[in-house]
């Protein structure tokens, strides 16, 4: 695997991390285990990540109970569309099929709406 697509993954976890940023007042890096780094790691990281903030928020979404059903860039992208459509209002980006490089536009633009808007703060 090249370099390019090994950091695609960490890529993503920087904007879930700069999300999260947005919606605490503290900074926490996101937990890998050190020892077991690897691309389906981070995007675990990534989704353990997101599921916390939207718990944090009392945000309601659908767990997929099934794990054949959807793979972990589809419950990622699942959990950036209930946090959007709850925090902002409105869901900005759909797609039949989810890439990681679809995630990563999504994050961010998810990311610079709450930066134009007020920031959300929670304990």
């Amino acid at each position: 695997m090249s370099n390019l697509a090994k950091s695609k993954p960490e890529q993503l976890s920087q904007e879930v991390q700069k999300l999260r940023d947005l919606c605490y007042r503290d900074t926490v890096d996101i937990q890998k285990d050190k020892d077991d780094l690897t691309e389906n790691n981070i995007l675990l990281s990534c989704n353990k990540c997101l599921a916390q903030i939207l718990t944090d928020l009392e945000i309601e979404y659908e767990e997929e109970n099934n794990e054949a059903s959807s793979n972990i860039l589809e419950k990622i992208h699942k959990k950036l569309q209930a946090f959007e459509g709850n925090v902002l209002g409105t869901q900005s980006m759909s797609r039949e099929t989810t890439t990681i490089e679809f995630l990563i536009d999504h994050c961010t633009l998810v990311r610079s709406r709450m930066e134009a808007s007020s920031s959300c703060n929670i304990i």
